[in-house]
């Protein structure tokens, strides 16, 4: 299976976001991912302007993501900054990387908007 989109919004109604993660965790264990392995995962953030999605996205490529800008097909004049990378996603890692990019897209006026994951 190539990239299946697991999580933007919560696929079901959880209390926090950490739920949210965990129910993607499961959704992948159901498909048959293997966490063990790197995979690839997206990570979505919005921001107001096109200079706040570039300064954040500086900050993500620092930490070792492959990150494009463009303006969101909403059309609702924000800035999608799109983080892409390989990692292992799993239990261990989760709350650590949502809370790197909930962290710097707050320091730019912006929205983390969550996280999707490859099967395989």
């Amino acid at each position: 299976m190539g990239l299946r989109r697991l999580f933007r919004r919560d696929p079901q109604p959880s209390s926090t976001p950490g739920d949210g993660d965990r129910l993607i965790l499961e959704q992948l264990r159901s498909h048959g991912a293997d966490l063990t392995q790197p995979r690839e995962v997206r990570h979505y953030s919005y921001f107001a302007d096109r200079a706040a999605a570039d300064a954040a996205a500086e900050a993500m490529r620092e930490w070792g993501y492959g990150v494009t800008v463009e303006e969101s097909a909403t059309g609702d004049g924000t800035w999608l900054a799109l983080a892409t990378a390989e990692v292992v996603v799993d239990e261990s890692t989760v709350d650590s990387t949502r809370g790197r990019f909930e962290q710097i897209a707050a320091a730019h006026g912006g929205d983390y908007d969550g996280w999707e994951a490859a099967v395989s």
